[in-house]
């Protein structure tokens, strides 16, 4: 399947509306279209998003240790009624809940309550 990407800026962030599955395929191609955003402040919108795998998930992690270094933030939404993401080999293992909802660490995730606003952190 395609990865769908588009961008628009709002008041204090760039949200990048992600569609599609998001895996060793097409990883590279969100990797590119964040770089040509260019923005310091980026907000992924999941909502259109049906599959990601561990190469998605390594992209993120690359970015939020990038914009964190520049002092901007990437933060990752997705609707509450849009269902849930499938995510390759994390079903009934340790620790796939604390990934699933933004991770245990210390400071490197964010939430966003409104695209339209400014990034949260949590």
């Amino acid at each position: 399947m395609d990865l769908q990407l588009s961008a628009r800026a709002s008041k204090a962030c760039t949200v990048v509306e992600v569609g599609g599955q998001l895996d060793m395929d097409t990883a590279p191609l969100l990797d590119e279209f964040l770089q040509r955003v260019g923005a310091v402040q980026v907000v992924l919108d999941f909502a259109d998003v049906s599959f990601m795998d561990s190469s998605g998930l390594g992209v993120l992690m690359v970015w939020f240790k990038e914009l964190r270094g520049r002092g901007g933030a990437v933060v990752c939404r997705r609707d509450a009624g849009a269902g849930r993401v499938r995510a390759a080999g994390v079903r009934g293992r340790p620790g796939a809940r604390r990934v699933r909802h933004g991770g245990g660490g210390r400071g490197g995730h964010a939430a966003a309550d409104d695209v339209n606003g400014a990034p949260r952190q949590r």
